[in-house]
């Protein structure tokens, strides 16, 4: 971050009970540049002339407005920094429809020959003045946006406690796609796949009228010699620990001395609670 001198900082006199009363301030840095500042070279006075779009908290009473002050020029060296005071010559033609962030208007403004008063130095606006300014806004920014994340997972894991499906909080229940929940109701696995991509499905058992979709059952008994299988997540696969057979998340027989796959039971939601269709 680079500090500027107090001494370049000397702004034309204004009464400072008119900059500093109990009010905002709106910012404009680095939109529009094509915002013209003409000098009134008989008064020594300025005029803003040009519109800014999407500008933080544009209907405060003061602005701090980045315009082309030097003629002719297409750089940031041709920028300067004003001050100037909303009045009828400053007209908001809108007001951003945002999804948040609702107590800073985002606003589209039009200036008409508004007076203004020099900030600083000509042709620093931008290179000194409105960097130094970002400096400051991008770590509010960044603590911003991770409050907002923050205060997202919170009402998020708040939800998934409280709402129940299945007989259970949501937040218990297997992503879709991911890897098995074992149930603690009873001696099976939950495992939820998108149905939604054919390639997801779970696939057809011979006593199975239609492939499960959605969230199934599996038993946990092998169906070789009645051993309990685990769930091997490195591996992506349920494993028998006495006889190495090892099935699929869908339950189906992928090595090892099974007759078959794994038992399965459909489910559904009834009155909150979870049901396996036998």
């Amino acid at each position: 971050m680079t500090s500027t001198p107090r001494s370049e900082l000397t702004i034309d006199p204004l009464p400072p009970e008119r900059l500093v009363p109990p009010m905002t301030t709106a910012s404009c840095v680095l939109l529009a540049v094509q915002m013209r500042a003409t000098l009134d070279e008989a008064t020594g006075k300025w005029k803003l002339d040009g519109v800014k779009r999407f500008i933080t908290n544009g209907c405060a009473d003061v602005h701090v407005v980045l315009a082309r002050s030097e003629p002719g020029s297409t750089d940031a060296r041709g920028l300067s920094l004003f001050v100037a005071e909303r009045d009828e010559t400053v007209h908001i033609r809108r007001l951003e429809n945002k999804m948040g962030i609702h107590a800073s208007p985002t606003c589209e403004v039009q200036y008409n020959g508004t007076p203004a008063v020099l900030l600083g130095k000509r042709r620093f606006g931008l290179l000194r003045y409105a960097m130094a300014l970002m400096n400051g806004a991008r770590l509010a920014v960044g603590a911003q946006a991770l409050g907002i994340a923050e205060a997202a997972y919170r009402e998020a894991y708040r939800y998934a406690q409280e709402r129940c499906q299945f007989g259970q909080p949501i937040a218990e229940l297997p992503a879709v796609n991911d890897q098995p929940i074992n149930f603690a109701g009873g001696r099976f696995w939950l495992v939820n796949l998108d149905s939604t991509q054919p390639n997801d499905r779970m696939y057809q058992a011979e006593d199975e009228p239609n492939p499960i979709q959605g969230v199934a059952a599996i038993y946990k008994v092998c169906t070789h010699l009645g051993c309990i299988v685990q769930w091997a997540a490195s591996e992506n696969r349920f494993r028998c620990p006495c006889h190495a057979a090892e099935f699929t998340r869908e339950g189906e027989v992928m090595s090892g001395p099974p007759p078959k796959a794994l038992g399965r039971l459909e489910t559904k939601i009834q009155d909150g609670a979870l049901f396996a269709r036998i």
